[in-house]
This record gives structure tokens, C-alpha cells and sequence, in this order.
């Protein structure tokens, strides 16, 4: 069915665009690592799917209440599925001896694993705020007299 709002669809995210986060809270030898990610956003099914799928278990306590504890464990379950769902690569990541590491989603999850908590949260800002993967638009729209 057509609809006189059709042009609104066009703001649409493409959960598939990948961006660059520089992960400047770390410096090794004057360079930040940066990560490749794509939107965290509930579009992205994959990753939306993945979070579900861990909090099943959780869905149905009785009683369950939000608590610090129960944020802790959201970030804990992020930092495992990002480098999944939402890292696609970096670069200028480097080991413990200043080389430089090749993206696996192993060594990702060990990376991400170690980031202080705000590190981490910073990244996921990045990632779910939909202003970092929206693009402005301005349509123009011939009037009729």
C-alpha cells in the first residue's frame, strides 16, 4: 500500500555499515587501537537474536528485579558478544609486547575481556546510539498546485 510517508523508510540504518571507534582511553606507544563495529541496534537481528538467546534463562524468575548485579552480568554478556556480533576487525591493536595483533574473534574476546568497564561502555555508546549510523535527510518533494 502506498502511503503519503513512504520517503520516512529512507532513514533506515543499514545494520551491515561498519564505522571506526578509536578506543582512545588506551595509547600503546602513541597509538589508540581502533575498532571496526557495525550498529547494536535491534535491527540487527544476529546480534539482537544473541542477546535473547543468553537472557532466556533469566526471563521467567520469579521475583527478578534489575540490580547493579544484573547490569554487570549485561556488560559481562556484551563482552562476549561483540566481538561476535558487532567487531567486525581493527587495526593498531597491539599484545602485551607492543606487536601487533591480527583480528581473530578469539583474540577479540580476550581484548574486549580486558577494557575497564567505562572503556567498554564507551564502545557500546558508540555502537546502540542510532545518531552514529543515521545519516541526515533532506528530501525534496515537487508541489503540486
Amino acid at each position: 500500500m502506498a502511503t503519503k510517508f513512504g520517503y520516512a523508510a529512507k532513514a533506515e540504518i543499514d545494520v551491515t555499515a561498519t564505522k571506526e571507534y578509536v578506543v582512545s582511553e588506551i595509547t600503546v606507544n602513541g597509538v589508540s587501537p581502533v575498532l571496526i563495529v557495525c550498529p547494536a541496534i535491534m535491527t540487527n537481528l544476529k546480534y539482537t537474536n544473541a542477546v535473547l538467546k543468553s537472557q532466556q534463562t533469566k526471563v521467567g524468575r520469579k521475583n527478578t528485579k534489575v540490580k547493579a548485579e544484573t547490569m554487570a552480568e549485561m556488560t559481562e554478556n556484551d563482552k562476549l558478544l561483540y566481538p561476535k556480533h558487532i567487531i567486525k576487525g581493527w587495526r593498531d591493536v597491539t599484545d602485551a609486547d607492543g606487536k601487533i595483533v591480527a583480528f581473530t574473534c578469539e583474540d577479540c574476546v580476550d581484548f574486549i575481556s580486558q577494557l575497564p568497564v567505562h572503556v567498554f561502555e564507551n564502545v557500546r555508546e558508540f555502537c546502540t546510539n542510532t545518531a552514529t549510523w543515521s545519516e541526515d535527510i533532506d528530501i525534496e518533494v515537487a508541489v503540486k498546485k
